[in-house]
């Protein structure tokens, strides 16, 4: 079997984590400049510069609300793809991914409902709980596949890549709760990490389907 709509579907997969790493380094610049430049106090007193970095936080907050968005819809296409091909653990990813959907939804309301956004950090943590959820899944179905295909050496990278990115993603999680920029920053920065380590293991798995033909 050669997997056509699995191959397509990674692929898919993997321009969607190229699209998060793109959000985080937004979210990331976002958290440093609060903690370096931005004074609420300024931007009331009408100081150019301190208005100017508000809003450049504003725009770069809407851009990550929209990128992500649209990374979760192809993201959502990717998934159906795959799961044609590897039902067991893509057909749960993909019903994880709607879920991310409504998430970050919420998570962008959150920024101008009052309402949402006092709950935003229970938001983002159920956010990076379904991302872990579907992030296993995806890795599961790869390795799936792998097995059937020979390719032994993505099998060998699977289990590693989950242990890591775990333990990276639930101190992420707990980072959110503390109510400090600093930590926000770090937090941020762990989960930069995380979806880089995926990424090179979504490019190995994308490329797994080379030596075979599609009928």
């Amino acid at each position: 079997m050669d997997y056509p709509n699995a191959r397509k579907g990674i692929k898919k997969i993997f321009t969607y984590e190229v699209i998060e790493i793109v959000a985080c380094l937004l979210a990331i610049l976002i958290a440093v400049l609060s903690v370096v430049s931005f004074d609420s106090n300024k931007v009331l007193a009408g100081d150019k510069e301190a208005v100017g970095v508000g809003l450049f936080i504003i725009f770069a907050g809407i851009a990550i609300v929209v990128l992500t968005i649209i990374g979760i819809i192809i993201l959502i296409k990717g998934l159906r793809l795959a799961a044609m091909d590897e039902r067991k653990y893509f057909k749960n990813a993909f019903y994880a991914s709607l879920i991310l959907l409504v998430g970050s939804v919420l998570v962008g309301l959150s920024f101008v409902v009052e309402s949402i956004g006092e709950y935003s950090k229970y938001i983002n943590a159920a956010v990076d709980g379904t991302n872990i959820f579907m992030f296993m899944c995806i890795v599961f179905g790869i390795k799936n596949i792998a097995e059937k295909i020979g390719r032994f050496d993505i099998v060998g990278l699977s289990v590693p890549i989950i242990v890591m990115t775990i333990i990276i993603t639930l101190i992420s999680i707990c980072g959110r709760f503390v109510e400090d920029n600093v930590m926000q920053v770090a937090s941020d920065i762990l989960t930069l990490i995380y979806y880089f380590i995926y990424l090179v293991f979504l490019s190995k798995a994308k490329k797994m389907f080379d030596g075979i033909k599609i009928k």
